[in-house]
């Protein structure tokens, strides 16, 4: 009972350290205030469970800032986060010789040992179906990411039908019900995996998006993310930078 206890005690800290984390990681930190630094645009805390170090868009430059103003050339390490104790481990499975999706997950100490579920394939007029990860198999424990903020979810699923890709999700509904859902339909020329903290990059007819609730692709260039911000270039010769939120800054 005693570990029973120790472990829920854990496992409800990891939550609210999550949580924190994903708050301080989206909104605009108020400790920019305290920098005396001029025309601030956008600027985020360099890592959700650290807060020495800003990343900030100032005019057309992005910098790495301390709480005094100072540029940062290499910020240190973040601090670890950690934790102890067993963890829960959700599994999603693909059955294509069945064709379903199985959901299992493993409750060790926290309630029944295990439940499965499943769902049919029959929805998704795919060719090809499997995890972002390229695999059949994609799990995670409930400890994974913390402290940091994932853009893909693990229950993603890529989907493909001729030279055209789309994306599904499995979503989790009452009465311990799954399905699996089109999220993105099959008509993009290329649906780009880097990690689950990196949004998903989406390319059709020459033009790119990452995937942070716009659809359409309308960049003719899109650099990798540095942190926060990712460089772009529009069709018609404007350049700017672009978010983790989806925000947009044209440059000046």
């Amino acid at each position: 009972m005693f570990v029973l206890k120790t472990q829920l005690t854990v496992l409800l800290l990891m939550c609210v350290l999550f949580l924190q984390g994903q708050s301080n990681f989206r909104k605009y930190p108020s400790k920019i205030k305290e920098v005396p630094l001029k025309n601030i645009r956008a600027a985020y805390q360099w890592h959700p469970n650290d807060q020495r170090w800003l990343q900030v868009l100032q005019g057309n430059n992005v910098l790495c800032v301390d709480l005094k103003g100072n540029e940062v050339k290499e910020p240190s390490p973040k601090d670890p986060v950690l934790w102890c104790g067993t963890l829960p481990v959700f599994r999603y499975c693909i059955d294509k010789e069945n064709n379903q999706i199985i959901y299992e997950s493993d409750h060790v100490d926290f309630g029944p040992n295990r439940k499965i579920l499943n769902t049919t394939l029959d929805n998704i007029d795919a060719e090809q179906i499997k995890f972002l990860n390229g695999e059949d198999l994609s799990q995670y424990e409930i400890g994974d990411g913390l402290g940091e903020l994932y853009h893909v979810p693990k229950y993603w699923i890529l989907i493909v039908k001729g030279e055209k890709y789309g994306l599904a999700g499995i979503d989790h509904g009452q009465d311990d019900k799954i399905s699996l859902k089109a999220l993105l339909p099959m008509v993009y020329d290329s649906i780009v995996f880097k990690d689950y903290l990196t949004p998903l990059k989406l390319k059709k007819n020459g033009l790119y998006t990452w995937y942070l609730g716009d659809e359409k692709p309308k960049y003719k260039s899109l650099s990798s993310f540095d942190h926060h911000f990712s460089r772009f270039e529009l069709p018609d010769g404007r350049k700017g930078w672009i978010d983790l939120n989806g925000n947009e800054y044209i440059d000046q």
